[in-house]
C-alpha cells in the first residue's frame, strides 16, 4: 500500500473519532446552542486532515523499515495496531452505545481485543487487508461531509455592547433582575429560612420580600427564561433560524411580542440583557439596548483554540477503559477552567453594567452559578470539578452567597441599591438532584427562591403565597412608571399585606 492509500485509510479512521461531534452538529438546534460559526467547521476539518497526516507519516516510515528489514512480523503488528485504532473509531462514532450501555463497553472491548489477538496469531488472517480496503471504500465520505460542514449556516450570536445612555423622561427607579441557574430552594433553606452560610442573602432578606412558595414557569431553561422575560405561559417553539410563541394554532415571532425589556424601554429605561446559553439576541430582537449572550459550551476564539477544543471533544468520545480513566481528570479540568474563565468574563461585564448604568436602568442577568460544572470554592477561587455532585453543588451554593454579597456591595457603592427594585430568583431547581427528600412535591423541579427588594424597603417580610415568576408584570410595570412606595408595591405581591414591619413577618395566603 502506497503513501496515498495509507493516508486515505488514516483519514477515515481519524474521521470516525470525530464523527460523534460531527453527527451532533448536523442538528441545527445543536449548532445554535454551540453558537456555531464557519471557523468551527474549519477547525474540525483541519483536525481530521492534519491528525491523519500526523499518523500516516510514522506508519509509512515503520512500514518502509519493515520492508527493508524483511520483517513480516513488524508489518503484521503495525497492521493490527491499525485494527485497534479502527475499532476505537467505530465505538467512538456509535456514541449511543456508550450512553445507553456504559457497562457493556468493557465487554465489547474485551471481545474486540480477542478478535484482534486471534487475527494476529493466525498466520493466514486477512482481517487487516479487508479492514483497510473498507476504509478506502468509505474514505470519500470524509471529503463529502467536510465540504458540507464548511457551508453549514453560521449560528454565532450578534452581541450589541455599545453603552448608549438615554436620559430619563420622568421619575425612574433602577430595576435589576438576577437569575441564577439551577438554584434549589429546597437545598438553600431549612424550615423556611435560608441556611446559615447564606450570610449575604440573609442580610438582604432582612430588607426584602421573600416569597417562599415561588415556582418557575418551566423545569428547563429554554422555556422558563423566555416565559419570565415575556411574562407569559405560552410555549416557545425553536425552529431553524427562528423562535415563535405558540398561541393555539397561531405562531408569533418571539421578538414581535412585548417583553419586559420592551415595556421598560418604552417607559424610558435603558435596557440591558446579559446571559448565557440562550440566543437572547434572536429571542428579544431590539428590545434591549445592550445584549450579550455567552456560549455555555467551551469553544476557542481563534482557529487554533477551536481546533484544541474539537480535539478535546474527540478524546471525550473515546470508549476504551484506559482512555476513559486518563480523561476523567484532564478533560474535566480543561472544561472546568474554560467555564471558569467564561463565568468570570460574564461577572466582570455585569459589574461594569451595574457601575456605569444610569438611574433609569432595567437590567436582566442570567448567571451560571450554582449550575454545574462545580468549579468554585466558597471564596470564588477555582476548584477542579470532581465527581461528587452534592458536595460540588453545595460549594457552588456557598459561592453564590458571596456573589450576591458582591452584587449588593457594587450597587451600594454606585448609589443604586436603596432606590432599586431587585429581583433575585432562578430559572428552575437543581435538575440532577439525587436525594428524594429534596424532590418531594409535584413542582419540585420548579421550586425556586424568589427575593424581591422593593425601592426604599428597609425591613423584611416572608410571604407564603404560591406565585409563579411569570406573574410579576404588574410589579415591573408599576416601577417602570415611577412607583416607589414599598407599601403600594407590596400590595401587588400580597394583597392586603399591610405596611412592611420593622422585623421580618410572615403572611400566609392561600390560592
Amino acid at each position: 500500500m502506497n503513501f496515498a492509500k495509507m493516508y486515505l485509510v488514516a483519514l477515515f479512521v481519524v474521521f470516525l473519532h470525530f464523527a460523534a461531534q460531527i453527527t451532533t452538529m448536523t442538528a441545527w438546534h445543536n449548532r445554535d446552542f454551540f453558537f456555531w460559526d464557519r471557523y468551527d467547521g474549519v477547525a474540525i476539518v483541519s483536525n481530521v486532515f492534519a491528525i491523519a497526516l500526523l499518523f500516516t507519516l510514522p506508519a509509512w516510515g515503520f512500514r518502509r523499515l519493515a520492508h527493508r528489514l524483511k520483517s513480516a512480523a513488524l508489518e503484521k503488528v503495525l497492521g493490527h495496531v491499525f485494527l485497534l485504532a479502527l475499532i476505537s473509531g467505530v465505538f467512538s462514532a456509535v456514541s449511543w452505545l456508550q450512553h445507553d450501555y456504559p457497562s457493556g463497553m468493557p465487554l465489547l472491548w474485551m471481545a474486540a481485543v480477542g478478535v484482534v489477538g486471534f487475527s494476529l496469531a493466525w498466520p493466514r488472517s486477512r482481517l487487516v487487508l479487508y479492514a483497510a480496503n473498507a476504509c478506502l471504500v468509505f474514505s470519500p465520505v470524509v471529503f463529502l461531509l467536510s465540504i458540507q460542514m464548511l457551508f453549514w449556516e453560521d449560528c454565532s450570536a450578534e452581541p450589541r455592547t455599545e453603552f448608549t445612555v438615554r436620559e430619563a423622561t420622568g421619575p425612574s427607579v433602577p430595576v435589576f433582575v438576577f437569575i441564577f441557574d439551577e438554584w434549589s430552594y429546597a437545598r438553600s433553606t431549612r424550615c423556611g429560612e435560608f441556611r446559615p452560610f447564606f450570610q449575604n442573602l440573609r442580610r438582604l432578606s432582612r430588607q426584602s420580600v421573600v416569597l417562599s412558595e415561588a415556582i418557575s414557569p418551566a423545569d428547563h431553561t429554554t422555556q422558563s427564561l423566555p416565559r419570565f422575560l415575556f411574562q407569559t405561559d405560552r410555549e416557545l417553539l425553536a425552529e431553524e433560524g427562528r423562535l415563535d410563541w405558540i398561541d393555539g394554532d397561531t405562531k408569533m415571532p418571539a421578538a414581535d411580542v412585548p417583553s419586559l425589556l420592551q415595556i421598560g424601554r418604552e417607559c424610558g429605561h435603558n435596557t440591558y440583557m446579559l446571559g448565557f446559553a440562550l440566543r437572547y439576541d434572536r429571542l428579544l430582537g431590539d428590545h434591549p439596548d445592550y445584549c450579550h449572550t455567552y456560549p455555555w459550551v467551551p469553544r476557542g476564539e481563534t482557529l487554533l483554540g477551536k481546533m484544541g477544543y474539537s480535539c478535546c471533544g474527540a478524546v471525550r468520545a473515546l470508549s476504551d477503559p484506559l482512555a476513559k480513566r486518563l480523561r476523567r481528570y484532564s478533560m474535566a479540568d480543561v472544561t472546568g477552567r474554560s467555564m471558569y474563565r467564561t463565568n468570570e468574563l460574564m461577572r466582570d461585564e455585569m459589574f461594569d453594567i451595574l457601575r456605569r448604568s444610569p438611574q433609569n436602568t432595567f437590567a436582566v442577568f442570567h448567571l451560571p452559578p450554582p449550575h454545574e460544572p462545580y468549579i468554585y470554592n466558597e471564596d470564588g477561587t477555582y476548584h477542579h470539578p470532581s465527581g461528587e455532585q452534592i458536595e460540588g453543588y453545595e460549594r457552588n451554593l456557598a459561592y453564590l452567597d458571596r456573589y450576591i454579597g458582591q452584587i449588593t456591595e457594587t450597587l451600594q457603592a454606585a448609589g443604586k441599591f436603596e432606590d432599586a427594585l431587585l429581583v433575585i430568583t432562578s430559572d428552575h431547581s437543581w435538575r440532577t438532584e439525587s436525594e428524594p427528600y429534596y424532590r418531594e412535591g409535584a413542582d419540585a423541579e420548579c421550586r425556586v427562591p424568589l427575593i424581591i427588594k422593593l425601592p426604599g424597603q428597609q425591613s423584611g417580610r416572608i410571604v407564603e403565597r404560591p406565585i409563579c415568576t411569570n406573574e410579576l408584570q404588574p410589579l415591573f410595570e408599576a416601577v417602570f412608571h415611577g412607583e416607589h412606595d414599598p407599601q403600594k408595591l407590596m400590595e401587588l405581591l400580597q394583597p392586603q399585606a399591610g405596611i412592611v414591619g420593622d422585623e421580618p413577618t410572615r403572611d400566609k395566603t392561600g390560592g
